[in-house]
């Protein structure tokens, strides 16, 4: 690296190219600077605060006292860029690209070794390398090699997304004039609106106008969800007003000095016992009852009853944005969209607008991830965003930050149930749910089995009580949970799907269709399903589900390999609802399903056309065919269509068939408990899933691990909390703790049930998208079984509760000893429920009777001290080391006479 002198201009290196800035920002960010400036988009923005890692690129200096080069990773989101005078950053698209070459990383084969010394820093438990076993059906042996069916086929977009190419929505360079927007929330959780002040706002530079409610020209959302607030607020969060602006940065001082007042109303909703208390409720009550209950209840012999709290989640998807671009006439609008239903988007904002659908196109290239959290928020982004566009008259570009979006857009719900069981029990044979649907068990009951045989379950219970034995502040447990999930909408209307397919002169295939793709795969097993039917002579058996595709192919006269037209002949675009319109949402893990269907029939009416040209030379190439078909006029695009599953459901009379089919499943997971600081390691997970057929194992399989991983989180790490004013706390990776790659069990193995086969579904596959995040509670219950093992030993009531997510914090309590029974449960400051908190910035005046004691920060007591044999208290000073629950103020009582009370002591 050459040296530099000082100057007043701004000079490193991006990727082994000079950059010279004059003039540089003080408050430019490294992320912003190559986001904006240098169009370097592989490096991500997620949440701002340098938790995630989405942002981070290597940073090399000259070290003068070594006089060597240092290479270090920084978080591109918290690095000004005037920090680096001098300095070299390596982005992701600077390590390979699939447009020069790939950097053995880039490729998913090959992993850089990693020194056992640096794997012990990961986390509190010694760090492994994940391994683990894929097991799928075998793709027929008289099928063509060509045939894509059934073979793990990479995503076609994976190359893209390991080298920063892929460009999602966030990702677009600015358009001509366009303008930022940011958001105005409310900070009160359900409060009459007094006044609005934009005064001080309005005179910001930059400022160009505030979005209020009164610019909307048509509708403003429903009476119970306006899209920009009106008189009153319903939640902290809820939308007021947007600025637009010239920069973000403007657009954002603009919200701070934006002053509403506000008078506090009743009630104050924060939890479901709260709504529960005041009768707020979303919808009214639905019940499905079979026999006299309060009469069978009376008569049985044992009841075992109980509560069920499961909390929140985050969906933590990436890529947040909307762009709007209203062209110069006809009052038409390009919408270019991160959503899981443009067609609701599209809806919206005409509504919003008073103008009709047919004026409003939304774009879809692809989605950084939804999990739901992109069906219906979006389209209060896009309609805000689109009204800020009408009104200006240009283009306006809305990104939330990952904070706003946390505490704007929601999320999963928190559950919150009561239970009252007469018996422990599985289906056994064809039998009928509570509303009357019939199924067969059969599938599951194999999962099950083949789940207790490839995990090797009853002899592990064996080693892991032996392990038990062993050790008293270690504890091991082991769980199996098995699954039926239930796919798609309870409504035929939203089974609906179509689909367009070109066929060009020079034999390329353009395939679009009504799914998105999310990084689930749809659009690779799209092409997959294309191609298998661009054979008119191969009858096919097909079924595809949101993840999971499969495909038996039987061989007539004319071969399908001899026919083929290879995947790189055919391509998606994207989502467009110019192209197909009037689509369903791609969730309920039914879009592949119904969109291959549409993909199947436009196929079919294709080669329909094309028969009587391949019977008259049949000797030909598809190019050759397809050039016949032009000549003679024979139309080469078709639409194709499929009307979906019936499904209904009557809650009169308490029966239907809500649902058109069952994903079923099995899972064991092994882990280790720290009983001291309630952490906890994954051992082993072994999962079996009925995936039927499946088109692609390599994408199925990685749907599986994917969605079980989200579970996980779901159910021990991911802790939505509140301040007692109904502010969300955490609000980004550094508070909201989601699964990273150390959470991976050490060995992973996930089969596909074989031999598997359902006449329903296309090709005789299931969709799989979302089921396998139940299966994450294998590692909630293995948690729970090891809590009881340490309860057990030490003489404590097994009867416990344990919420969900099982945070190291509830499960150290959970582990009750002598430690957790001298816990201090006098918080300085009180919350109004388990979640809610206050921010841990105490000082001693902040503590009364607490003054010696507070600052100290948690940690954990040293493992040697004190052992099983011990009955004496610990010293005052491990006690400063304890975890300390029961409030924001974590100091330890200040004598260890402080009596436990009978308040303190762990629920039963």
């Amino acid at each position: 690296m050459p040296h530099l002198s000082r100057s007043d201009e701004l000079v490193f290196f991006v990727n082994g190219r000079k950059v010279l800035e004059r003039n540089a920002d003080l408050e430019v960010t490294l992320l912003t600077f190559l986001r904006k400036n240098l169009r370097l988009t592989g490096t991500k923005y997620a949440c701002g605060r340098g938790g995630c890692g989405a942002c981070t690129v290597m940073v090399s200096k000259h070290d003068p006292v070594s006089r060597k080069i240092r290479h270090f990773s920084v978080t591109a989101c918290l690095v000004p860029i005037c920090s680096l005078y001098g300095a070299a950053v390596t982005t992701v698209e600077g390590v390979g690209s699939i447009k020069t070459r790939l950097h053995p990383v880039q490729d998913g084969r090959h992993f850089p070794e990693i020194s056992d010394r640096f794997l012990s820093a990961l986390e509190d438990f010694p760090a492994t390398v994940p391994q683990g076993v894929q097991r799928y059906q075998s793709v027929d042996s008289h099928q063509a090699l060509q045939d894509p069916v059934g073979r793990p086929i990479m995503h076609l977009s994976g190359l893209k997304h390991a080298t920063g190419e892929a460009i999602f929505c966030d990702d677009i360079p600015m358009v001509d004039k366009e303008l930022l927007m940011a958001l105005v929330t409310s900070t009160r959780a359900h409060a009459k609106i007094i006044s609005v002040d934009l005064s001080k706002a309005l005179e910001l530079p930059g400022v160009v106008d505030v979005i209020t409610a009164e610019d909307i020209p048509g509708t403003n959302g429903a009476e119970d969800d306006k899209l920009l607030a009106v008189d009153k607020v319903l939640c902290v969060g809820q939308i007021v007003c947007a600025v637009v602006a010239e920069t973000e940065a403007q657009a954002k001082r603009a919200v701070e000095e934006t002053k509403i007042a506000y008078e506090d109303l009743e009630p104050v909703i924060f939890t479901i016992e709260d709504a529960i208390k005041h009768s707020s409720f979303l919808c009214p009550e639905k019940k499905l009852e079979q026999g006299n209950v309060e009469k069978a209840f009376e008569e049985v012999d044992q009841i075992v009853e109980g509560e069920v709290h499961v909390g929140g989640q985050e969906h933590i998807y990436g890529n947040t944005g909307v762009l709007v671009i209203p062209k110069t006439e006809d009052k038409e609008l390009d919408i270019y969209v991160s959503t899981q239903d443009p067609a609701h988007v599209q809806k919206t904002v005409s509504s919003t607008l008073n103008i009709p659908i047919n004026r409003i196109t939304c774009h879809v290239k692809r989605v950084g991830g939804g999990f739901g959290g992109k069906v219906g928020r979006p389209a209060v982004l896009g309609a805000i965003a689109a009204v800020g566009a009408n009104k200006t008259g240009y283009p306006i570009r809305l990104v939330l930050d990952r904070e706003d979006d946390m505490l704007i857009t929601g999320g999963r719900h928190p559950l919150f149930g009561k239970y009252k069981v007469r018996e422990k029990n599985m289906y056994k044979t064809v039998d009928k749910t509570i509303y009357k649907q019939a199924f067969n068990p059969e599938p599951l009951i194999r999962c099950w089995n083949e789940c207790l045989d490839k995990s090797s379950f009853h002899s592990r219970r064996m080693q892991v009580a032996e392990f038990n034995k062993k050790n008293y502040w270690r504890k091991r447990g082991l769980a199996v949970v098995p699954m039926k999930f239930s796919v798609g909408f309870a409504a035929t209307s939203f089974h609906q799907a179509a689909a367009l397919v070109h066929i060009y002169t020079d034999g390329s295939v353009l395939v679009t269709h009504g799914g998105n793709e999310l990084g689930q795969g749809i659009h690779t097993k799209m092409l997959q399903k294309a191609e298998v039917e661009k054979s008119p002579h191969v009858q096919t058996l097909l079924g595809q589900g949101q993840g999971f595709w499969t495909a038996v192919a039987v061989e007539t006269p004319v071969a399908s390999r001899e026919l083929k037209v290879p995947m790189s002949h055919m391509h998606i675009c994207e989502t467009s609802t110019a192209t197909v319109p009037n689509t369903i949402a791609t969730a309920a893990s039914i879009g592949s399903d119904v969109n291959g269907r549409a993909v199947q029939n436009a196929c079919q009416i294709l080669l329909k056309r094309l028969e009587p040209i391949i019977k008259k030379n049949p000797e030909g190439t598809w190019e050759d065919w397809i050039e016949a078909a032009f000549e003679q006029r024979i139309s080469l695009s078709a639409t194709g269509y499929f009307r979906g599953y019936e499904a209904f459901m009557d809650w009169e009379k308490g029966e239907g068939d809500p649902f058109p089919y069952y994903v079923y499943g099995a899972a064991s997971s092994e882990v280790e408990v720290d009983c001291l600081t309630g952490a906890h390691k994954k051992i082993r997970t072994d999962i079996v899933m009925d995936a039927c057929c499946s088109l692609n194992p390599a994408i199925d399989i990685g749907q599986i691990e994917g969605s079980f991983t989200q579970g996980m989180g779901l159910y021990t790490t991911e802790e939505l909390k509140y301040f007692p004013e109904g502010v969300l706390y955490s609000r980004g990776p550094d508070d909201y703790k989601i699964p990273t790659i150390t959470d991976v069990p050490e060995e992973f193995n996930v089969s596909l049930l074989p031999s598997s086969q359902t006449p329903l579904t296309i090709y005789s596959s299931k969709g799989l998208g979302e089921s396998g995040m139940f299966l994450g509670s294998s590692v909630f219950f293995a948690i729970a079984d090891a809590v009881a093992t340490a309860r057990r030993e030490r003489d404590i009531a097994e009867d416990f509760t344990v919420r969900s997510p099982a945070t190291p914090e509830r499960v150290r309590m959970a582990c009750a000893d002598r430690f957790t029974e001298m816990q201090h449960r006098r918080p300085c400051i009180s919350a109004k429920s388990p979640g809610m908190l206050l921010p841990l910035r105490l000082t001693p005046t902040d503590c009364p009777g607490h003054a010696s004691d507070a600052g100290h920060l948690p940690r954990s007591v040293p493992l040697g001290w004190p052992g099983p044999e011990s009955s004496s208290p610990p010293p005052q000073e491990l006690l400063l080391g304890l975890v300390w629950p029961g409030g924001p103020c974590l100091a330890p009582p200040s004598s260890t006479r402080d009596a436990v009370t009978a308040e303190s002591t762990p629920k039963a």
